[in-house]
């Protein structure tokens, strides 16, 4: 990583850096899941844009965009950080930013298989609580969704 870390609104010039990052972290998220279906550009995905372009959306960023979260009221609705950059607290700070803006309880749903996004959000203080299932890029899987307590 180059540079100090910081985090801010994302713009309109983003938007490519933005989708490149979804294309190469997207599928790191179903890598456990007993079928890894093809990925679903964000351009394509219908749901999934939507639910970004209904959300108040952050960049953590250096010289060039690292990562990028997505919020709405009491909701985390996208988070994702590129693979080539992970490991690096880039994640945390992002959800640290994003839940610093945000009073009351806070909501957001992550595939079961993920483990290591679970282990983000339980040392952000997020807890377990329904069990379901979910199109995830086309294919079904179980999803928690997980309640930070406000």
């Amino acid at each position: 990583m180059s540079g100090a870390l910081r985090i801010r609104p994302a713009q309109p010039a983003d938007r490519a850096a933005l989708i490149a990052i979804y294309a190469r972290a997207k599928l790191d998220e179903l890598a456990h899941e007993p079928v890894i279906p093809a990925l679903i550009p964000l351009p394509e995905d219908r749901t999934r844009l939507a639910a970004l372009d209904a959300s108040e959306v952050f960049v953590a960023c250096t010289a060039r965009v690292l990562g990028f979260g997505a919020r709405t009221t009491g909701r985390i609705t996208i988070l994702f950080v590129d693979p080539a950059a992970r490991g690096a607290g880039i994640g945390s700070t992002l959800l640290t930013h994003m839940l610093d803006g945000m009073p009351g309880a806070v909501e957001l749903d992550v595939v079961a298989s993920n483990a290591a996004a679970l282990a983000l959000y339980r040392r952000a203080g997020f807890v377990h609580g329904e069990r379901g299932r979910a199109a995830d890029n086309g294919v079904a899987v179980d999803v928690l969704r997980l309640r930070r307590p406000g």
